[in-house]
């Protein structure tokens, strides 16, 4: 017999999964207290992964995997985290949680928030690394750690003929957009003309954060949260440096969250797969995180 999948969208635009969320802690192997967020997905040999983050009670978190065949209906694949906080003493004692991913012909780079039980309050970016995206090993030293800026979240990592882009979020005075580069996808260099990108529309003034990155073969995309939780908007770069802000910003928002379900909306995830363009995005409904998605139409 055959299996029929039904997918509702609705008419225009980034149109909101009619069943969203797609992903809840009830999905997770253990029912995570806080729910589930900041999914980044890849489509690899004919199904979707997906790596996001379980938070829990006390701001602690940690970096689970599941897996699709449509990208929309997905299961938890392990009992267990792929990657798990530190120990005692290490930079990430305390919670990891996954902020980007790359796949490149080195294998699969996560770049991760790491707190510790020795400074809960700020995190340093850290790096594990994997051949399969399933067994991962953490370079034992921050890339960015806590000193330098205490602030800064990578959100965002492109490679472009031979050279890395990443995208982070950073404050001063409000939180603005930043690009660094680097040769190796380890060692950065921080853009002299920082920041790229500042908020300036009135749904921007809490500040924008958590820009995500995808180089499409013509041109540099990004999508970018506003700090209240409120709004999505995108900007387009041909070199990846300079930027311009789609007019039509916000182009997703609460108001566009099919019935209203989500009362924030936040982590955007900027996703390509031929001419499929989808934005995956954690949304809070009843004050725990879910796994969503928009599909522009």
């Amino acid at each position: 017999g055959s299996v029929y999948i039904s997918v509702k969208w609705q008419s225009s635009g980034w149109i909101d999964y009619a069943n969203n969320p797609i992903f809840t802690r009830y999905d997770a192997y253990n029912n995570p207290y806080g729910g589930v967020a900041a999914g980044k997905v890849l489509y690899e040999n004919g199904k979707y992964r997906m790596w996001y983050m379980h938070t829990y009670e006390a701001a602690r978190a940690d970096i689970n995997y599941a897996e699709s065949i449509d990208g929309i209906h997905w299961h938890n694949v392990f009992q267990r985290p792929v990657l798990s906080h530190g120990a005692a003493g290490s930079f990430d004692s305390r919670s990891v949680g996954i902020t980007a991913l790359l796949k490149d012909d080195d294998g699969y780079k996560m770049y991760y928030a790491g707190y510790s039980n020795e400074n809960p309050d700020y995190y340093s970016m850290g790096l594990a690394v994997s051949q399969d995206g399933l067994t991962w090993e953490k370079r034992a030293e921050p890339i960015f750690s806590v000193a330098t800026e205490p602030s800064l979240c990578v959100s965002g990592v492109v490679k472009k003929d031979g050279v890395y882009y990443m995208y982070y979020t950073s404050i001063n005075p409000i939180f603005n957009l930043n690009m660094a580069q680097s040769q190796d996808g380890i060692h950065w260099t921080k853009y002299s003309g920082n920041p790229i990108l500042l908020p300036a529309e009135t749904w921007e003034l809490s500040g924008i954060v958590y820009p995500s990155v995808i180089y499409d073969g013509t041109r540099f995309m990004m999508i970018y949260d506003n700090w209240d939780r409120t709004g999505f908007g995108m900007a387009t770069s041909t070199d990846g440096v300079t930027w311009k802000k789609d007019p039509k910003n916000p182009v997703f928002g609460l108001n566009n969250t099919y019935r209203n379900w989500a009362s924030q909306i936040n982590y955007p995830y900027l996703f390509k797969n031929g001419n499929k363009l989808r934005i995956y995005y954690t949304g809070v409904a009843n004050g725990v995180f879910n796994m969503a998605v928009a599909e522009y139409q």
